[in-house]
């Protein structure tokens, strides 16, 4: 047996004669030493899309950012040539968050007893069935809830 000293906490340990080139007294103290001394360098590439060059830290990056990556996507799908000015026209596409509407048809004694269009959330439906009118006796009520479409939320 032999006794070195942790390169990294200091502390002594025992090792077995075989084991020679060891630096550490445990993983831990290896992780961190690790951790503390690596330098990764930086990497001058080219853009695949743009061709202008930029600096990175991840060896398999491809573009100089989102938006060239979006633009050759896009050009891909239309079979356009790289175009510079492309990166900066395609934009992060957001879409509008849509709300359902609904068409409800309430039917008592198979006759039409209500009829409504409703924008939003079948709690909503609900609610607007439970403030009706209806009469109190034991005949079923027969409740319709069809999605006719969508809507988009309009700020103006």
């Amino acid at each position: 047996m032999m006794i070195k000293i942790c390169e990294q906490c200091g502390e002594e340990y025992e090792i077995d004669k075989y084991k020679v080139k060891q630096r550490f007294c445990s993983r831990k103290c290896s992780t961190r030493y690790t951790s503390k001394t690596r330098i990764i360098p930086l990497i001058i590439k080219t853009c695949l899309f743009c061709g202008e060059d930029y600096e990175t830290k991840n060896n398999s990056r491809k573009y100089c950012g989102k938006s060239c990556s979006m633009a050759h996507f896009q050009s891909k799908k239309r079979n356009v040539k790289n175009d510079k000015n492309l990166a900066k026209a395609v934009p992060v596409i957001k879409s509008e968050p849509t709300i359902p509407v609904w068409n409800t048809i309430v039917r008592k004694n198979n006759e039409i007893f209500e009829e409504f269009e409703h924008i939003g959330s079948v709690q909503g439906i609900l609610r607007r069935i439970t403030a009706l009118d209806l009469p109190k006796d034991k005949e079923p009520i027969d409740i319709r809830i069809m999605k006719i479409g969508e809507t988009t939320m309009k700020n103006e």
